[in-house]
C-alpha cells in the first residue's frame, strides 16, 4: 500500500501545483480563439501592415504612427527602445526623408487570443528608387485598443551579419 500511495500523492501534488501555476502561463489561459478568429486577426493585421507601408511610402509618419497603441514600445536593433506613439512618429521622421521609403511586410504567422496576438514576419526595406536597403525579420505584439488591433510591442533585426 505504501509503495503506491507515495507516487500517487506526488502525482496529485504535481497536478495541483501545475493547476495553480498554469493560470500565469501564456497560451494556457485566456479566451481560446477559434482558428477562424486567428485567421480574421491575421487578415486584419495584413491589411493594417499594408496601410502602414503605404503611409511610409508617402512619408506620412502621422498616419504610420497610428498603427501603434498610445503606450507602444518600438525596439529597433542597436538602439534604445522608443516609447509612446508620438515618440515612434518622431523616430520615423528621423529615419525617412520627405521622399518616403518602400517597406514590404510579410506575415508568416499569427497566434494569441481575442485581446492580444503575436505576429511573426519578414520585411524588406527599399528606397523609393527601388534599391534594396535591408532584409530582416520581426515580432509584433498586437493588442486591441478601442476595438482595433494596434501594435503594442515590436522588435526586429536585420538578416545581415553583425560587424
Amino acid at each position: 500500500m505504501k509503495r503506491t500511495t507515495l507516487p500517487l500523492i506526488a502525482l496529485l501534488f504535481g497536478c495541483v501545483v501545475f493547476g495553480f501555476t498554469a493560470k500565469n502561463r501564456p497560451g494556457i489561459t485566456g479566451k481560446v480563439t477559434h482558428p477562424s478568429d486567428a485567421e480574421l486577426a491575421k487578415n486584419e493585421i495584413v491589411s493594417l501592415n499594408r496601410q502602414f507601408s503605404e503611409s511610409l511610402h508617402n512619408a506620412d509618419t502621422e498616419s504610420a504612427a497610428k498603427i501603434y497603441t498610445v503606450d507602444a514600445k518600438h525596439m529597433p536593433p542597436n538602439s534604445p527602445a522608443v516609447e509612446g506613439r508620438e515618440s515612434i512618429k518622431q523616430f520615423y521622421n528621423q529615419k525617412i526623408d520627405q521622399n518616403g521609403l518602400d517597406l514590404v511586410l510579410t506575415t508568416l504567422a499569427v497566434w494569441g487570443n481575442s485581446n492580444m496576438v503575436t505576429e511573426e514576419g519578414t520585411y524588406v526595406v527599399k528606397t523609393i528608387e527601388g534599391v534594396q536597403w535591408e532584409v530582416g525579420k520581426y515580432l509584433s505584439l498586437w493588442k486591441k485598443e478601442n476595438g482595433k488591433w494596434r501594435i503594442f510591442r515590436q522588435c526586429y533585426n536585420s538578416d545581415r551579419p553583425a560587424m
